[in-house]
Order: structure tokens, then C-alpha cells, then sequence
């Protein structure tokens, strides 16, 4: 392969041939492995695309952030028999080290405590215990709209191809035009709270008690339903597989197709209050003051750890780390490979209920009714 290479905030310009002939390679077939074995496709990555040239010839383009001053990359291209990856790799460079945050800005759009969040490189999205959905600016957290959506406490929220996907205690999972909050349509199928609710390749999943559902992204149709054995009070899909925490401490790997059982584990001595996959591992948090990753296969322990000193609400793996927040306020990065300790802090100095990471900062929502954005700084 041939590449022109450049310093961080150039572009830098990857040129390769295709190694399936004749088939026609996607941006979602090209995947970008990180010197620590953390894969991502380039649909994924907000500063890299695909252009194809002719005879099964391509380029990336990539415009190289400010912040990454040294990593190895591979290029990998999935086919029918597995992935494959050339043994150049693009360039090398080292990610930069981040060693804890600074405060940004605080919102107070919400009249209610702050549940739910989910952040984008342009919006935060967040949600209360009232049912209000508001949309705020990540530069400086002025409200773009806001939506009392639903009539209780707000139990999932996640934005995917414009739209804001959202579960309730009011019995309901709705979707929301994620440019001006209006209702696209709300799904009424619970007979009770859904606990939470989680958007994979065009279908949303849910869970209430004793019920398993899911539903069309488009429109909102029932598709199929289940009553499990177990009630899941978190759900995660990724690769083909249901993961449920259920309502006891046990997570539970489900077929996406038959809903039939891979593997059960319970790593927890108390319920389980968060749930998330993230490059072939399960994360966990819980009322316990933990913070647990399995492997996503067989459901075998990696790690723990016991950063916290109260009930660990919730957590976000991103980029290498897992961040988690807890009652007493503070906010705890760790190493996603070991669970090691790099950083904390209490600039929420509330309970801390909600976290999501993008662009660089951190997002805390909390039960003063706040939302708080905290840039990451580096060593």
C-alpha cells in the first residue's frame, strides 16, 4: 500500500487496493486497529472517509486530529472468510495521555433529576425523572429544544441517524426528530416501566418486567415479543447479541435470533445499575460501589475494580477508558484494559446519575437537576 503522511490537524491521504476483487467495499468493511488491539470502521470515526477510485482501488482520507501525536494503526478489511489485515501500517503515532478534566459549562434546562445522557460532537442529549428530553449546544450548553416526551422517569436515551430513541416508566419507548425534538412515533407494547431500551441495525430492544421486545427503529411496530424467565433491568446489543443485566446480579448473553442463552455470569453481590459492550467486553456497574468487565464471548471475568465508595449509577467505555459516576459525586476514569486508576474527579460535587463522553469532554447529569461538561486535559 502507498500513503502520504502528515503531522496532527493535516490530512493525511492512504491509498490500497481492495483485496476481495470485484466486490465493492463499504465504510462500515474498513476498520482502523489501534496499536492496542481497539478496532473502529471508518463509518464510525467522524474524521476519516472512504473514496473509491477505479479497479477495485480506494483511498482514506483522514484528517489527523490535534490531539494524537503518536499510535499504530492497521488497515483491516472484512470479507466472507474473516478479517484481514495488510502488515503496513499507516503511520506511527502515540494517543495522548489524559490525566483528569476542567469544568466547561453547566446547563440547568432540566427542573428534575438529570438520569439519562447521551453526546454527540455537536449535541448533548439528556433526560430527567419528569419525561423531559432537552437537546443542548456542546459548545456552551445553551438549550436547542426541549420535549416533555414522556410522563415519568426517563430510563434510556440514545441518538442513532438523527433520530433520539428513549424509554420511560410511563410504559413507553419513544423516537424523537433529533433536530427539533418533535415525537416520530411512541411504542405503547409494555404493560409496565421499561427499565431500559437499546437501537441495533434498525431495530430497538427493550425491556420491562417480564417482557422482551422489540420493536421497528422506522416506525415503531411491535416486531416480536417475549416473556423471559428473567426481567432485565439493562439491556446492550451489539455483534448478533442481547446482553441482560438482570434484576438480581447476574448479566445474561443472548442469541439476537432465538433469544436462546450463550452464557450467564454473576460477577456482583448487589443489583446491577449499568450495562455496556465496548471492543468484546461487557462493563458493569453496580449498587455493590463496582465496576466489572467480562469478556463478551464466554462471559469470563477480566476485571474489577473498587474505585468507588458508594453505589456506581453509571459508566461510558470510550477510547481506551471507562468513566463511571457515583452518589457521592464523583467521576472515575480507568484503563478499559485492566481497570486500573488514571484519574477522578468531584467537579459534578452532586450525586452523579449520568455520563457519556464525545469530543474530548465528559458529560455529567446529576439530581441537582444539572448537566455538566468537563473537557479532558492532557499530561
Amino acid at each position: 500500500m502507498s500513503f502520504e503522511t502528515g503531522d496532527p490537524g493535516d490530512t493525511m491521504t492512504v491509498n490500497f487496493t481492495g483485496n476481495n476483487p470485484g466486490d465493492e467495499l463499504a465504510e462500515e468493511d474498513i476498520l482502523l486497529t489501534l496499536e492496542n488491539g481497539e478496532k473502529e470502521t471508518v463509518d464510525q470515526l467522524d474524521n476519516v472517509t472512504l473514496e473509491s477510485g477505479e479497479e477495485d482501488q480506494y483511498s482514506l482520507i483522514w484528517e489527523i486530529p490535534e490531539d494524537i501525536e503518536e499510535q499504530v494503526y492497521d488497515l483491516c478489511v472484512e470479507s466472507e472468510s474473516g478479517i484481514d489485515c495488510f502488515s503496513d501500517p499507516l503511520d506511527e503515532f502515540t494517543a495522548t495521555i489524559y490525566t483528569g478534566v476542567e469544568f466547561l459549562w453547566e446547563h440547568t434546562h432540566h427542573i428534575e433529576s438529570v438520569y439519562e445522557i447521551y453526546s454527540t460532537n455537536e449535541v448533548v442529549y439528556s433526560a430527567d425523572r419528569d419525561g423531559l428530553l432537552v437537546a443542548a449546544d456542546v459548545e456552551d450548553g445553551s438549550k436547542i429544544w426541549d420535549n416533555e416526551v414522556h410522563s415519568n422517569n426517563v430510563t434510556s436515551i440514545q441518538e442513532s441517524n438523527g433520530t433520539v430513541y428513549s424509554s420511560s416508566w410511563d410504559d413507553t419507548v419513544a423516537a424523537v426528530d433529533a433536530e427539533d425534538g418533535l415525537v416520530i412515533w411512541q411504542n405503547e407494547n409494555h404493560s409496565s416501566s421499561v427499565f431500559d431500551a437499546y437501537k441495533y441495525n434498525g431495530t430497538v430492544y427493550s425491556a420491562s418486567s417480564g417482557q422482551l421486545i422489540a420493536i421497528d427503529a422506522d416506525d415503531g411496530s411491535l416486531i416480536w415479543e417475549e416473556d423471559p424467565e428473567d426481567t432485565y433491568s439493562q439491556i446492550h446489543v451489539s455483534n448478533e447479541i442481547i446482553y441482560g443485566a438482570t434484576t438480581g446480579d447476574e448479566v445474561v448473553a443472548l442469541d439476537i435470533d432465538d433469544r436462546s442463552e450463550i452464557w450467564r455470569h454473576s460477577e456482583h453481590s448487589d443489583d446491577i445499575e449499568d450495562l455496556y459492550e465496548s471492543d468484546g467486553a461487557i462493563f458493569t456497574c453496580s449498587e455493590d460501589e463496582t465496576v466489572v468487565a467480562v469478556n463478551a464471548d464466554d462471559g469470563s471475568l477480566l476485571w474489577r475494580h473498587e474505585l468507588h465508595e458508594s453505589i456506581v449509577y453509571n459508566l461510558y467505555p470510550s477510547d481506551g477508558v471507562v468513566y463511571s459516576v457515583e452518589r457521592d459525586g464523583f467521576l472515575i476514569a480507568a484503563d478499559a484494559e485492566d481497570g486500573t486508576f488514571l484519574w477522578e474527579s468531584d467537579a459534578p460535587n452532586q450525586q452523579a446519575r449520568s455520563v457519556h463522553q464525545s469530543n474530548l469532554n465528559v458529560y455529567v447529569g446529576d439530581t441537582s437537576d444539572r448537566v455538566t461538561a468537563l473537557e479532558l486535559v492532557e499530561e
